[in-house]
């Protein structure tokens, strides 16, 4: 409980039933005593004792059930209520039963909740606190005596003081009480004459001669002030401080501190007593703890209003601590506090970045590769700078920290106990990252790289946690904007800095397309020959209309076996210089980031220097894959296969023909009916291929996967086709696939469907499709193949050269030079 009055969560503690040895434990123990101490209490329960323990140590004794509970009658045969001395008291003071009993705790200093449901009642409680009734004193008529020694026969001339002390017997006096004391002195004394006059001249003495003295009375009155001197800001609610001391926050020396607004209902203002103090840090906590003031003085209030100047020299958190004293000893303290500082700012750590977390890391940060629109939906723009900006004195001196209550602790609403920046310096600690207090961010965007954007909008926005360092924003962007963030970083005097950062947005890969093939000057789209990659360039186009190219690497891989690379290497990436600054499209575009350009066209010339490929070799089947990385890291790989199948040609390369198992296969470039793709294949001297057996389904489908997406006609020879039906010829069946089933002369009309992930299915034969023809391997005839190469074929005018070691080209027409 001590804890939450220190964090200002509560004003004081309370305890309940407590009985004197548990009271006088927890003052002997606790660092804050309690407020008040709940008990029972009525006119048959006095609790005499307990209360002069409360009163000793300042403790109110606060008294329920005050008119006695329930059951008295079968305790003490009567009530309190209907106690005749009670009714006796009430008649004469033409008061209830149940005010008197009230009016008596009153009295004796107790604090009384009665309850009751009955508005009439309730008024008829509250009017005990009427000081008199019927304008009665309260005790009158005790005489204290004082005797001098004299008499009237034994007088005194000296000054003579009356000191006694004597119970009076009287209540718990309380505020605003008066005491009345009369004095009355009486003089007189004697003269003894002597007589000179006797004729026989002895002197005679008469008889002594007493003085009817006067009788004096003084009245003197005494006013009880037990209340402590208010400010009008708590008592009344007006505007005025606590103190004067000017802005909280300030960068002036210089402070006029004055104290307007008090007052004292009891005896009267009478003096100001002020302490400055420069606060020091303990811990994570400002406090004062045997710290010297900055200064210290007082004032009379007959000065009239008060006002002092203080001279603050050196940055820090200040503490103005005011004692209002009244002239009868009571006193009020006020704090407030205020941090002053005309030297440091707010600097930048460079070690320490300004970011933007959610664009790519692996760019740097530069490239924030997702979008969003205007309706929100997509990934916000975090912006991050982790101890980046500070005010190291503020930080290091702990300006900003939790001030320590002042013991004994400032009675409630007489210090600022809560209240942020910029209107107090309070006691409570002001949220900060390394003495940075506030945050602010604001961005635009623009399509030109950011060149439109030098200057932030009026659209500052205060970042919601100022110590987590980071905004998440909503920002709507697509492909090819910029956007500018900047931060300001405000530390607690309003000192700041600003900072902007760039970053460029492209959630799109790049592009590869057009790929194509030149072999001795001629364009085509694929190769027949592994010999034919050291004749051919491998053309491409290759661009990012948004962030640009990064990388361009190519491999020539093993078409069954992706993971057997033969050779590799990487393109350099091709833009303007200053020998050749044209970029004239469409073959050269520029990205909105810094107008930068590059070029389309690239080339890739194979060096067999760096091939593992033997000449001539019959056995395996090549890709090219082609990884092309933009800017903003973003990856598209393309693989195409350059040389379909070894030594079979066709027509500049507008087929692609494959080798299997001594079988030729050559994919149309064309769609046909099953029909009409039959009489194509047997026009070139082939069939349609025969995919009876599951290997030869496989073997189709992984070279049509490998070439254009599409799905192809075959066939299957059947001796037994089962549910089939006519619906032009050949016949076509809507069942499974009977791979197991003979050859026969039925012709079932099957497609390799792209749908299907290349499986097996079947459709109606009338529908255009792209198809596969097979043929034997069969000799030339001529053979047409020059140095020795021999020539094979298997369509009608495809012959294919197998060139020997140290030849290349198409018949075997080109000599290389072989690497030792």
């Amino acid at each position: 409980m001590e804890k939450l009055v220190d964090a200002g969560l509560v004003k004081a503690i309370g305890v309940s039933n407590f009985n004197i040895s548990q009271m006088e434990e927890v003052l002997t123990n606790g660092r804050i005593k309690p407020a008040v101490n709940q008990v029972e209490s009525h006119p048959y329960l006095v609790c005499s004792k307990l209360l002069k323990c409360a009163a000793d140590n300042n403790v109110i004794i606060t008294a329920f059930s005050p008119l006695g509970r329930p059951g008295e009658e079968s305790l003490h045969g009567v009530s309190p209520l209907k106690d005749p001395k009670v009714i006796a008291i009430a008649e004469k003071h033409k008061k209830t039963p149940a005010q008197v009993c009230l009016r008596w705790q009153v009295q004796r200093g107790v604090v009384v909740v009665p309850k009751s449901t009955s508005p009439a009642r309730i008024l008829e409680n509250s009017q005990v606190h009427v000081r008199k009734w019927d304008g009665s004193a309260l005790r009158s008529g005790t005489s204290i005596g004082c005797s001098i020694g004299h008499s009237q026969g034994n007088p005194d001339t000296n000054l003579n003081d009356c000191v006694n002390h004597e119970n009076l017997g009287l209540p718990t006096l309380q505020h605003g009480d008066k005491l009345e004391f009369k004095a009355r002195a009486t003089n007189g004394g004697y003269v003894v004459i002597n007589n000179h006059d006797r004729s026989d001249g002895v002197v005679t003495q008469n008889a002594r001669q007493y003085y009817h003295g006067s009788e004096v009375t003084h009245t003197a009155h005494f006013t009880y002030d037990l209340r402590d001197p208010a400010h009008c800001s708590v008592a009344s609610s007006c505007s005025s401080k606590l103190m004067e001391i000017g802005p909280p926050y300030t960068k002036k020396g210089q402070i006029q501190l004055s104290w307007p607004g008090w007052s004292d209902e009891g005896s009267g203002l009478g003096r100001y007593e002020y302490v400055v103090y420069k606060l020091q840090p303990y811990g994570d906590v400002l406090g004062m703890r045997s710290v010297t003031p900055v200064m210290s003085g007082s004032q009379n209030v007959s000065r009239g209003a008060g006002m002092v100047d203080v001279t603050l020299s050196e940055p820090g958190t200040y503490c103005f601590l005011l004692t209002v004293n009244d002239v009868a000893g009571n006193y009020q303290r006020a704090r407030r506090f205020l941090i002053y500082d005309d030297v440091n700012n707010v600097t930048v750590d460079a070690h320490q970045p300004l970011w933007t977390d959610s664009a790519a890391a692996n760019t740097s940060h530069l490239w924030q590769t997702n979008l969003q629109n205007s309706l929100g939906a997509g990934t916000k723009v975090s912006l991050k700078w982790p101890g980046r900006y500070r005010n190291l004195f503020h930080h290091q001196h702990k300006l900003l920290a939790s001030i320590e209550p002042y013991d004994p602790p400032i009675a409630a609403g007489y210090e600022e106990v809560t209240g942020l920046p910029p209107m107090q310096r309070s006691r409570q600690a002001i949220p900060n990252a390394y003495g940075i207090i506030i945050a602010e961010s604001a961005f635009a965007v623009d399509h030109a790289g950011g060149r439109s954007i030098t200057t932030p909008p009026n659209t500052w926005t205060t970042v919601p946690d100022v110590m987590a360092e980071r905004v998440d924003l909503d920002i709507p962007r697509e492909d090819g904007d910029s956007v500018r963030l900047w931060l300001q970083a405000y530390d607690v005097m309003g000192n700041f800095v600003q900072e902007d950062v760039l970053l460029h947005v492209d959630s799109s890969p790049p592009v590869v397309q057009n790929v194509w093939l030149k072999k001795h000057g001629v364009t085509a789209l694929v190769g027949n020959h592994s010999s034919d990659l050291f004749t051919i360039r491998f053309g491409f186009e290759a661009f990012d209309d948004h962030s640009g190219l990064h990388n361009i690497h190519w491999s020539l891989q093993d078409f069954l076996n992706s993971s057997i690379v033969h050779g590799e290497g990487q393109l350099a990436v091709r833009r303007p210089s200053v020998l050749h600054p044209e970029c004239d499209p469409p073959h050269c575009a520029c990205i909105p980031k810094d107008s930068e350009c590059y070029f389309r066209n690239y080339e890739i010339v194979p060096d067999l220097s760096k091939m593992d490929i033997p000449l001539g070799s019959h056995d395996h089947d090549y890709v090219v894959v082609i990884t092309v990385t933009n800017n903003a890291k973003l990856v598209t790989t393309v693989t195409f296969q350059p040389v379909c199948s070894d030594g079979l040609y066709v027509d500049e390369f507008l087929f692609c023909e494959t080798v299997y198992n001594n079988k030729c296969y050559r994919q149309s470039k064309d769609a046909l009916s099953h029909k009409e793709a039959s009489a194509a294949c047997v026009s070139i001297g082939g069939q349609l291929a025969d995919v009876k057996e599951p290997s030869d389904q496989d073997m189709l489908a992984s070279i049509i996967q490998q070439s254009i997406n599409a799905s192809y006609w075959t066939i299957i020879k059947s001796q037994l086709p089962h549910f089939f039906h006519g619906d032009g010829f050949p016949f076509s069946v809507q069942s499974s696939w009977m791979a197991g089933d003979i050859y026969s002369p039925f012709d079932i009309c099957v497609l390799l469907d792209r749908d299907q992930n290349y499986e097996g299915d079947y459709h109606a034969c009338t529908e255009q499709h792209n198809y596969v023809c097979e043929s034997p391997v069969t000799p030339c005839q001529p053979n047409v193949c020059q140095n020795g190469g021999k020539c094979s074929s298997c369509f009608v005018g495809s012959p294919v050269c197998d060139c020997p070691p140290g030849y290349t080209g198409l018949l075997c027409e080109t000599g290389r030079c072989l690497v030792s």
